[in-house]
């Protein structure tokens, strides 16, 4: 077999069954009805087609399947994996992306919040420095003029944060898009 769950089916048809001509797990498995949903993949090989199927296999499992009739469709051979083994990595890769967009969130929270913290009480500071030195107006002026060109390089800078922080989540917005587009793909959706 491949994977955990792939593996190659050999089988015919005798009278209204299918019957399985390789070993499972140590023995042969059950013939199922001609007629009805198990066995699909088998099924259409026998009647001499290939392809390949999302269907149910010999024991029900959902399985991705392809199929072809061997000896002039007196034969059928299906290589089949679970479904659920194929959508596994997608599912991870979706948790993980969806986790790092959980927290680079909460960092650029935390790193937001304390810039605008330092941002006001840098504002508080100025307007203490500013009150106590109205007794020398001109000097004052002076001092007003230079920490309000403080506060806008640090307003500058807080605003180059946010505009970083939002490029950071359209990435990861755009990874997580991009993850389940692959996984709606590798399953034919």
């Amino acid at each position: 077999g491949f994977g955990v769950t792939g593996e190659f089916v050999l089988g015919r048809r005798e009278a209204d069954q299918i019957v399985f001509l390789l070993e499972h797990d140590g023995g042969l498995l059950e013939p199922v009805p001609w007629v009805g949903t198990m066995a699909e993949p088998m099924r259409r090989a026998l009647k001499g087609l290939a392809g390949t199927i999302t269907g149910a296999d010999y024991v029900g499992t959902s399985v991705l399947a392809a199929y072809e009739p061997i000896q002039g469709g007196e034969l059928g051979i299906v290589a089949k994996i679970d479904v659920g083994e194929l959508r596994a990595p997608f599912i991870r890769a979706g948790i993980t992306a969806g986790g790092i967009a959980a927290a680079l969130l909460l960092l650029s929270t935390v790193v937001l919040r304390f810039a605008i913290s330092a941002s006001f009480v840098t504002l508080q500071s100025v307007v203490q420095t500013t009150a106590a030195s109205s007794a020398g107006l001109s000097q004052g002026i002076v001092r007003h003029e230079r920490v309000v060109d403080g506060q806008m390089t640090a307003v500058g800078d807080t605003a180059s944060a946010i505009t970083e922080l939002n490029a950071t989540f359209t990435r990861a917005a755009e990874l997580a898009r991009q993850s389940a587009a692959d996984a709606e793909q590798a399953l034919g959706r």
